[in-house]
């Protein structure tokens, strides 16, 4: 966690969706995540989504 003047930033790792997997049902043979970038201003309120980054692992 990093913390910037009033902002706050941080990233959580998430499932993401495989989408081949889905389409063919059968079970992938890679593994997906995401990391969301949120940014939180104090002063306004609400979280907002700053950026999202996918990778293979």
């Amino acid at each position: 966690m990093f913390l910037y003047r009033d902002y706050e930033l941080w990233g959580e790792a998430v499932p993401l969706v495989d989408f081949s997997m889905l389409l063919t049902n059968r079970q992938s043979r890679e593994c997906m995540h995401t990391r969301i970038i949120l940014l939180s201003n104090p002063t306004s309120g609400p979280i907002k989504t700053l950026g999202i980054i996918a990778e293979k692992s």
